[in-house]
């Protein structure tokens, strides 16, 4: 456990195998953060995590990651990452990019009221639950193409100031929810999908 520590240089973690959950609530790490190609049994939570960028592609956790209410002054790499559990990210700050291509979430996907001061990439993703982006803000490009929904897309009050794009996305479930959202450059809908 790192709860609450206060790490000022790197940390390296790639290619480890962790046979417990790994927690970081309200850690601070002053430098990067690299977790690419580990194994976490029992899941990450981080509320409240404070750091900078943080590379966690191919990520492999058997239960939920959980950065809710965290803070990224650079970039989060969740790339091919795939988690056996729920991903919360609501409340928190990117101050530069998110990018979970092709990641695999065995559960919900929450991003609800939060900000990214770049790009949000999520192509490819397949989430099993719901995708909740409630009063989601992105400064740069949005891209959820080609990504597969298990459940709903609530995306109400959400504000997208460059291309938001949502082409040939799979909703397997009942609804998709764009209420008052705010699209400050092109918004590409095309080919979607909604199983009902």
């Amino acid at each position: 456990l790192l709860d609450q520590a206060a790490i000022t240089g790197d940390f390296y973690a790639d290619n480890a195998v962790f046979a417990a959950p790994v927690g970081l609530i309200e850690t601070n790490i002053n430098g990067q953060m690299h977790w690419h190609n580990a194994t976490i049994d029992g899941g990450l939570p981080a509320h409240g995590f404070n750091g900078g960028y943080v590379d966690a592609r191919d990520l492999v956790i058997d239960g939920p990651l959980l950065f809710d209410g965290a803070s990224f002054s650079s970039n989060l790499l969740l790339s091919r990452a795939e988690i056996a559990g729920p991903v919360d990210l609501s409340d928190t700050s990117f101050n530069w990019s998110l990018d979970a291509t092709l990641l695999v979430v065995q559960g919900d996907f929450s991003l609800v009221d939060s900000s990214i001061g770049a790009d949000c990439d999520l192509v490819g993703a397949d989430i099993t639950g719901g995708a909740d982006l409630r009063k989601l803000s992105v400064t740069e490009e949005t891209d959820w193409s080609h990504a597969t929904i298990g459940g709903d897309i609530a995306a109400t009050d959400t504000s997208f100031d460059e291309t938001a794009i949502f082409d040939d996305l799979n909703v397997q479930g009942n609804s998709i929810q764009f209420d008052n959202a705010n699209f400050g450059g092109k918004a590409d809908f095309a080919t979607q999908t909604l199983a009902v």
